[in-house]
């Protein structure tokens, strides 16, 4: 370590920034490579397991879609009518043909229902059975199926076998069409779709048996042996039996070549097979390793261009440290006047050139507070022994430490006297308590003030005004400053003046009005308990209070300018107004003097009250019915109008002179007469307020939409209801809003119902309508049929023509349907489906249903919409299944949809067709 302080000088401040300054870029750069090396080998790994998961994923699909179309066309065959009807000689047509356009089959068979071959493709096999195949046993069964790669009996070679049943037109099992195919057909789809320079795929079972003819396999087995062989090899790996518990793998492993890579995989064939891609770790990583190399440099670049700048700004930084250095050690030998000479220290930086001028103003303050503190030791000192107060220091106990010459004379002790004692004794007894506690708050840093007796030598008794402050020094309390005036005349006046004030204060508490009196300076100087009461606060938080911050509302108000004038012109003001904050009315006399205000206050509300409600109850119905927007009227028990406000004119354009003396009912509708008069008779009844809606006549003729509320009012004496009245509203622009909503709702329920494709009702309104058809048909016992309708190899059509054209298609269709079925109001046509269309016909025997799904198949072949991937034809086509049910409780309509979708299942066997279920 010492080595280590003598090689870089640690012990200078240059050496240590030169020597941590380089080691901290160092471990900095060594730190940024290695943060470098493992985000990018991260990110080089994920980028390598994501296209190969890319890869298995797309060749997963090509096999998926590849296994789909080979299966339709197997069941394609098994379906048409030469297969159903065992016409052999069309079959074997039909098998050559479909084996010269799809040549993935090497060879297509047909076996009987006993497992015979009956019919192949291959030349010379004849007379065979295959019984003991699961394919025949599925057939058997009724199912379709799809082997895995087994060896052939005859040729000895690894074959993939499709197979599909034969049925007669009752459904029964007659044989099952079997198509072969090599794996060399996989090969072909793995290698169409594979990215060698990404790395190599390859095909496995779950028994991890390697199904294509990978790079290994390609290596190990000559072109002259047969196929089989590919199938004693077995692939025993970290991704395959990771693969078999549906795990991940994110890191690399040893293929079974021995090598590291990265590796994916992928299900296929219904989870039968397994997709492996697999990329070389070093390929993976090639381009991380170049990208790593080309950082390394760039980082050496860097930290040895920052190793020089340390070395310079260490130096740089030197000169001005040193010239501080300096500086402090002459300040500390008592120079104050030196300063540094920044002129000289070049282009040292600006922050240390800074902080060298600081020093220099910080030598010359000091200088200059030396000066000042000497002044001002010399003014305290004169402050302390000439002050006409006692003045006196304590320690933290309490006892004295410095006296003046006052705090001598005020308590008859000599200097030496007083400098051996604590100021406690010299305080009257029942005081002392109290002396402790200004103590104990020094003790805290707290100021304190306080009022004692202080006993003189001699025994008599001073009073004084003490206060002490804490004495801090470098953030430490170490005694305190005591100030004691004598303030014995101020107390003996002060007890006169409150004897004096009693006295008035007896004689104001004693009146009944609120009474307070101001100073020159606006503030309460008394308040009696009735002007407590009354202002609703205490005299504790008025007294020494200004009026004007205490009680803000009365400015700019009859008060303000009261007090003010009596203030100003010293004359006596009487006045009454309401006093808004407290809701009263006050009669108000003020009396000024040479000392302020007095203020006498009478609470006058009850008078005013009783003088004002008679003119507001003769006031407030004039001003209600004048001004109202809407029509008050009164009516008479007699049904005769005897007042209507002036409204009228604007709601209805009468004059009110016009309506009164005329009877309740004349501009009412008369359709709506009686809903009123029930209105008020009700109101006769039962004295509750009712608002009927009605219409009424304007005086131009037209009618308009009013609501009136109407309330009876009784006679104070008999207690009968003597008259009615009635406030009348004009709702018509309500109505019309109500009415657009009402309207706007049906047209938003109409739109929920439609396909927004092709205009046909939707799932959810056939769904309704069924159910509402199916409630009301079991009723009355009347059948309900349902044609359930498909679009014949409507995938087909859409991978050929796109989503467009496919949905030009089914707007063709369903425009079809709905036409064919436009003579019938009742009947439903809706999309079920994607490119399925559900037809409810009620009261509609299954004969009758059948006859118009005939039509519409019709219908839709004669449009001839070309579809060239149609498996019965160049052109678009349907095929239905329909149902017939009559509901009742024995029956369910789910019911009825399963009968038609089975029908439609058995049309769609052989297309273009119209199938019953019964």
């Amino acid at each position: 370590m010492r080595m280590i302080h003598r090689m870089f000088h640690l012990h200078s401040m240059k050496g240590q920034l030169q020597f941590w300054g380089s080691l901290t870029v160092v471990l900095l750069g060594i730190l940024s490579i290695t943060v470098y090396s493992f985000l990018e080998y991260n990110e080089s790994k994920r980028e390598g397991i994501e296209t190969l998961r890319t890869v298995t994923t797309m060749q997963s699909e090509f096999i998926e879609y590849w296994f789909a179309e080979r299966a339709e066309d197997i069941r394609a065959m098994a379906s048409r009518n030469s297969s159903r009807m065992l016409d052999l000689k069309e079959m074997r047509a039909n098998f050559e043909f479909a084996l010269n356009n799809r040549n993935d089959f090497t060879v297509i068979n047909f076996l009987d229902k006993k497992g015979n071959l009956v019919i192949t493709t291959e030349k010379g096999i004849h007379e065979l059975n295959f019984a003991d195949r699961e394919y025949y046993k599925q057939a058997m069964k009724g199912r379709e199926y799809i082997s895995d790669v087994i060896v052939g009996r005859l040729t000895g070679e690894p074959n993939i076998y499709f197979s599909a049943p034969v049925r007669d037109y009752k459904g029964n099992v007659q044989g099952l069409v079997l198509g072969v195919v090599k794996p060399d057909q996989i090969d072909k789809i793995i290698n169409s779709t594979s990215h060698e320079e990404k790395g190599t795929t390859y095909l496995v079972n779950r028994e991890g048996v390697l199904l294509t003819e990978s790079d290994a396999l390609k290596e190990s087995i000559p072109r002259k042996i047969g196929g089989s062989v590919r199938l004693k090899m077995k692939v025993d790996t970290e991704i395959v039996r990771s693969a078999l518990k549906n795990r991940p793998v994110l890191e690399s492993y040893l293929d079974y070549r021995g090598k590291e890579v990265y590796g994916a995989y992928r299900w296929t064939n219904g989870g039968k097979w397994l997709i492996i891609g697999e990329m070389d770790k070093h390929t993976a990583l090639t381009d991380m390793y170049e990208r790593l190399v080309l950082m390394i440099f760039l980082t050496i670049l860097v930290l040895l261009l920052f190793i020089y700048l340390a070395i310079r700004v260490a130096g740089k930084m030197e000169r001005p440290i040193q010239s501080l250095r300096r500086g402090t050690q002459v300040i500390r030998d008592g120079n104050y006047r030196w300063a540094i000479r920044t002129d000289q220290l070049g282009d040292s930086p600006l922050e240390l050139l800074e902080l060298c001028e600081t020093f220099n103003q910080m030598a010359a303050t000091i200088d200059m507070n030396i000066k000042l503190l000497e002044e001002s030791e010399q003014r305290f000192k004169s402050l302390f022994l000439y002050n006409s107060d006692a003045v006196f220091s304590l320690d933290l106990k309490g006892r004295f430490v410095r006296v003046n010459p006052t705090c001598i004379r005020m308590s008859g002790y000599s200097e030496e006297e007083l400098l051996s004692m604590s100021f406690e004794p010299m305080i009257r007894p029942e005081d002392r308590e109290r002396a402790k506690q200004a103590i104990t708050y020094v003790n805290l840093g707290q100021s304190d003030r306080f009022e004692s007796v202080l006993i003189h030598k001699d025994g008599h008794v001073i009073d004084t005004l003490i206060k002490i402050v804490p004495i801090i020094v470098s953030g430490k309390i170490v005694g305190a400053h005591g100030i004691a005036k004598n303030i014995t005349e101020q107390t003996r006046a002060l007890k006169d003046l409150q004897a004096s004030k009693e006295l008035v204060s007896n004689i104001l508490e004693s009146i009944t009005d609120a009474f307070f009196a101001l100073d020159l300076e606006w503030r309460f100087t008394y308040v009696n308990h009735e002007a407590e009461r009354m202002l609703g606060k205490g005299s504790d938080g008025l007294i020494g209070k200004v009026i004007w911050d205490e009680f803000p509302l009365i400015l700019n108000s009859p008060f303000q300018h009261a007090y003010e004038d009596a203030m100003k012109k010293q004359i006596v003001v009487e006045f009454e107004s309401h006093f808004e904050p407290f809701c009263i009315w006050l009669n108000v006399r003020v009396f000024p003097s040479k000392d302020g205000l007095s203020v006498y206050l009478r609470d006058i509300t009850s008078r005013k009250e009783a003088e004002e409600s008679l003119r507001e109850s003769e006031e407030l119905f004039r001003l209600l019915t004048e001004n109202a927007n809407d029509i008050i009227a009164r009516h008479g028990q007699n049904e005769i109008c005897t007042y209507m406000s002036p409204a009228v004119r604007t709601i209805l354009g009468y004059e009110p002179e016009e309506v009164v003396g005329t009877s309740t009912y004349t501009l009412i509708h008369p359709e709506d007469v009686s809903i009123v008069r029930e209105s008020h008779e009700r109101i006769l009844r039962t004295d509750v307020v009712t608002h009927p809606t009605y219409r009424i006549r304007r005086k131009d003729g037209k009618y308009i939409w009013v609501e009136t509320t109407t309330k009876g009012i009784r006679n104070n004496t008999t207690g009968e209801i003597e008259e009615i009245i009635t406030v009348t509203r004009d709702i018509n622009e309500r109505k019309r809003a109500e009415q657009k909503l009402q309207e706007a709702n049906t047209m938003l329920k109409h739109i929920s119902f439609i396909d927004g494709l092709t205009e046909a009702a939707n799932r959810r309104y056939f769904d309704e309508m069924l159910q509402k058809e199916w409630q009301r048909l079991s009723e009355c016992g009347l059948p309900l049929s349902l044609i359930l309708v498909d679009i014949d190899s409507f995938k087909a059509y859409n991978d050929t023509y796109g989503h467009l054209g496919g949905d030009s298609c089914l707007k063709l269709v369903a425009k079809v349907l709905q036409e064919g079925m436009a003579s019938r109001p009742e009947d439903i046509v809706a999309r079920y489906g994607g490119e399925e269309f559900a037809i409810l016909l009620p009261n509609l025997s299954q004969i009758e249903a059948v006859q118009i799904a005939e039509s519409l198949r019709h219908q839709v072949e004669s449009l001839q919409v070309p579809h060239s991937q149609s498996k019965v034809g160049k052109y678009v086509t349907i095929s239905a299944g329909v149902a017939t049910i009559t509901p009742s409780m024995f029956t369910t309509p789910e019911g009825l949809i399963q009968a038609a979708d089975k029908a439609l299942y058995q049309a769609k066997r052989t297309r273009n067709q119209v199938e019953t279920y019964s």
